[in-house]
Order: structure tokens, then C-alpha cells, then sequence
């Protein structure tokens, strides 16, 4: 599988998000705010977020596009009714972030923590993550394709009607995790997690 890279080049910096509904070829730095600031249906393309913290920035029905997340902490944002297209994510926390009713395509996670995260009635196509930790999060209704994760700690995590066929979890932790019959079709495990799905089953394997 091959994921189309962002395509960035952006010419401005910014401290801080002003009232546009639109921003383009922009580096956002270090950016924060102790009140409540609602950023939506606003359309971000060919950027970059460095080092910004979204605890007070309620961000949905929102499109990033060529859009690269680096060292920032989004954890609790719900994007809902939202578009990624060409989306990287690396060094980020993602805890208890809500994906819902949402397009997801070309979109890579790297070296992130995703814990207790929800993606919910979302389409995704491409996603690759990597060097991870989503254990607790949801997966609940999912109609995708090509998706690889990668060395990721899958602890706890529970897989509802998600379109995972031919999607390898031998190289991630997949402990106490839940897979319903729709979800558990044609995935890809090594020998050694097969245990996990007898205990799914109800079987005790004997010694």
C-alpha cells in the first residue's frame, strides 16, 4: 500500500488562528489559549502544526487538507462531520479523541498515543500507524480499506463491524482486545496472538 505524502509548502507563519475560514500555506507554532475558542467548517490546506496545544480549540466539521500535526496535543477533540485528506500525525497525543461521522484518507500516525480513542461511522482508506499506543480506543462501524499498523499496542481495544480484511496485527500488542465476527474476518495474526481470539471463543486450549 502506498500513502500519498502531505504536499507543503507553506510562505507565512501564525501565533495564533484569527477569524479566517480559511488557511493556506501556513506554519502554526506553539499555539495555545486559556478560553474557549470554536475553530468551525474551517478549511486548513498545505499546513503545519508544530508544537500546539488544542486543549481550549473545539475544532469540527473542519477539512485538512496537506495538513501535518508535529508534537501536538489534540487529545479529547471530537472531529466530527470532518474531512483528512494527505494528513500526517507524528509525535501527537491523541487521547480520547473522537473521530465521528468523519472521511479519513491517506492519513499516517506516528509515534503517537491514542489511548481510549473512538473513530466512529467514519470511511477510511490508507491509514498507517506506527510505533503507537491505542490501546482502549473503539473502532465501531468502520467501511475502509488498507490499513497497516505497524508495532502498536492495541491493549483492551474493542473492533465493532470494521472493515479490517487482510489488515496485519502480527507485529502489535492485541492483549484483552474484543473483534466481533464481522470485524475478525481475513485479518492477519502470528501464531502466538491466536490465543487471544480462542479466549474471544470461550476456548481453553489445553496444555
Amino acid at each position: 500500500m502506498k500513502i500519498e505524502e502531505p504536499k507543503i509548502k507553506y510562505t507565512e507563519e501564525k501565533s495564533f488562528f484569527e477569524t479566517d475560514e480559511e488557511y493556506s500555506h501556513v506554519l502554526f507554532q506553539k499555539i495555545s489559549t486559556t478560553k474557549t475558542k470554536e475553530m468551525e467548517k474551517t478549511n486548513f490546506e498545505e499546513c503545519i502544526f508544530q508544537k500546539c496545544d488544542f486543549k481550549n480549540i473545539n475544532l469540527k466539521q473542519n477539512t485538512f487538507l496537506d495538513v501535518i500535526f508535529d508534537s501536538c496535543d489534540l487529545s479529547n477533540q471530537k472531529f466530527e462531520e470532518s474531512l483528512f485528506g494527505r494528513v500526517i500525525f507524528k509525535n501527537c497525543k491523541l487521547i480520547g479523541t473522537k473521530f465521528i461521522d468523519t472521511s479519513l484518507k491517506d492519513i499516517q500516525i506516528i509515534n503517537s498515543v491514542g489511548t481510549y480513542t473512538i473513530f466512529s461511522n467514519n470511511r477510511i482508506t490508507n491509514l498507517k500507524i506506527e510505533n503507537s499506543n491505542f490501546s482502549n480506543c473503539i473502532w465501531d462501524e468502520i467501511k475502509g480499506k488498507n490499513f497497516v499498523f505497524d508495532h502498536c499496542t492495541f491493549i483492551g481495544a474493542e473492533f465493532h463491524k470494521t472493515d479490517l480484511e487482510n489488515t496485519d496485527f502480527s507485529t502489535s500488542n492485541i492483549e484483552e482486545s474484543y473483534f466481533d465476527l464481522y470485524s475478525v474476518k481475513q485479518i492477519i495474526v502470528d501464531y502466538s496472538q491466536s490465543h487471544e481470539f480462542l479466549k474471544m471463543l470461550g476456548i481453553k486450549l489445553k496444555k
